[in-house]
Parts: C-alpha cells; structure tokens; sequence
C-alpha cells in the first residue's frame, strides 16, 4: 500500500449511515469522511455494510481493527504497508467475501489498522478494484462502482470531456499527458488522499519557472498514524491534458511512495480529492487504463472555481 490516505492532521469526522451494497452497475450515495474522501457501503461476508474509504493510490484492502473484531476475524499472518511516513508491518486477516458490486472479492488478505487513523471502517484498495470501473459524479454526489467487463469503453464524446491514457505500475495508474508549465509530471491517481501532493523535483521545476507561490510549513498524517513534515504551494498552470488548472493548493514532500514508483527523480504527483473535486466528473478504468475527466459547464459549484478552460 502506498502514501494512502494522506491528511493535514484533522480531527476524527463522523459519516452518515450507508445504504445497502449496490448491484453492478448500481449508483451509490457516498458520505465524506474526515478528509472529504469517498466512502462507499461495502459488504463482508454478508454482513454489513460497512463504510470504506475507496482508494485508487493503495495497493492493499485495509480493515479497522475494530471492524476485524467485530466480525470475528482472526489475525493470520502480517504484511508490509507503505504509508506516506515509511514502511511498517501489521497483523493480517483473510476477509472471506468481500463486496461492492454483484460480484465479491474473495478470501483478500488485508491488514488492520486502527479505525481513527483510517477515519472510515476500511479502504477499498487496488486488490479489489482492479477488476473494475469506478465513474465519480461530484455534481451528484454518487459514486458507481462497474465490472470491468461491463463498462463501457471511455471516450471523449463531447467538449466538456477529455480522455487520458495511463500507464500501471505496481497496481496504480499513472498519467503522462500532464505539465507544469512546460515542464512534464507523472500523475498518480490517488482518490484516497485528501490533498494532491507533489515529490521535491516538482516542487524544483515549479518554483523555477515561477509557478508556484506562497510555501506554508504544514504535517501530513498517515493511516498508520505516521507524520511528515511538508509545504503547501499555490500552483498555477497546471495541465492535465487539455485542461488547464489555476490556482491549484498542493502539497510538496518527499515522500517514500515516489521512490517505491521510481518517480522521485523526475517531477511527480499524487493527484488527490481537492484537485478532483475540481471536476464534475472523473472516471477511472483499471481495465483499459483511462481516466475521464467532465468539466464543469459553469462555475456554480465551488470547488470547481479553479478550472480554468479546456485548451
């Protein structure tokens, strides 16, 4: 698992009640947690549901300690967990049957941690999502979680909508087709983390070419409980592929996930919630390796304010 979860350390926040496990193909209220993350009900075993975190950057499924002991699960092994503060070993559970479609996940392995780091009962990692689809809808606040086999192919069919090849890499999708300036950045998506963070070399390129101001010394706080010291920048010109952001809040740090990716040499970023929530929607296939991204036709929603234009 990687620098999931990322937090500027926030007090604990509470989610609402989730509704019952969707079918394939079903729409899904989702619920902020305490770092305006998704949470998505999720079934195990036939119990539930239970709220999870679903996280694109994290390589493993996740438990709170809480939720394994209350459904009886006991430990049966350890695994390492990277988090943004550095590598860590926890006990294991094996999850029999895991949900958030018609189709379970079967006997997952995943580490427990505890529930007030995670800020949610679980994440909904890569082991579990690489076989399907996911198409956030910010303007409507629902997530809808697909096979892979049943999703549609993404495509750009209209002007409001730009669609981005990725590449994989232990799990997680990286994109090519984004900048700083002229300056090219690998995009990791990342909708577990709160804030879009950037390694040291991005932070180098975009304060040279003057696009970056206002550093503010902040601490990020993992899910294993871990902090890490870290500047909060302004980021202007910003492109993800022919989108252009203005204004965008990131977070410079060097952090160990870059290095496990082999990205910490060249300018590289975790794309995040506050520069996603930018959108009206994002979609994300694991299958085909493209991610969509909807912008906004007006600027009526906020946190969309700092779109820019499609280039």
């Amino acid at each position: 698992m990687n620098a999931l979860a990322i937090a500027v350390l926030l007090a604990a926040g509470t989610t609402e009640p989730a509704p019952p496990p969707p079918a394939a193909n079903e729409d899904v209220d989702f619920g902020a947690d305490r770092s305006l993350r998704m949470t998505v009900p999720v079934s195990i075993g036939g119990q539930g549901p239970f709220d999870f975190v679903v996280d694109t950057g994290a390589e493993r499924t996740v438990l709170s300690e809480e939720l394994a002991t209350t459904l009886g699960l006991g430990r049966t092994g350890s695994a390492e967990v990277h988090s943004i503060s550095g590598a860590q070993r926890f006990e294991t559970v094996t999850v029999p049957s895991l949900s958030v479609t018609s189709t379970p996940v079967r006997n997952v392995q995943a580490p427990v941690l505890k529930r007030g780091n995670l800020g949610a009962e679980g994440l909904l990692g890569i082991d579990s999502l690489q076989s399907k689809a996911i198409l956030i809808d910010f303007g409507q606040q629902t997530i809808t979680v697909t096979p892979a086999s049943k999703t549609p192919e993404l495509k750009a069919d209209d002007d409001d909508t730009i669609v981005i090849r990725a590449r994989s890499r232990l799990g997680r999708l990286i994109l090519a087709d984004a900048s700083v300036g002229l300056r090219r950045i690998a995009v990791v998506i990342d909708t577990g983390a709160e804030h879009s963070v950037g390694n040291l070399a991005m932070r180098k390129a975009a304060l040279k070419r003057g696009k970056a101001t206002l550093l503010i010394p902040t601490t990020l706080q993992d899910v294993a409980g871990g902090t890490v010291p870290a500047e909060i920048g302004i980021v202007n010109d910003m492109r993800l592929g022919t989108v252009k952001l203005t204004g965008m809040p990131i977070a410079f740090a060097d952090l160990p996930v870059f290095r496990q990716l082999g990205l910490d040499k060249r300018p590289a970023m975790l794309l995040g919630m506050n520069t996603l929530r930018a959108f009206n929607q994002v979609a994300v296939d694991f299958a085909t390796r493209k991610v969509r991204f909807v912008v906004p036709g007006d600027s009526s929603r906020e946190d969309a304010t700092r779109l820019a234009s499609i280039q």
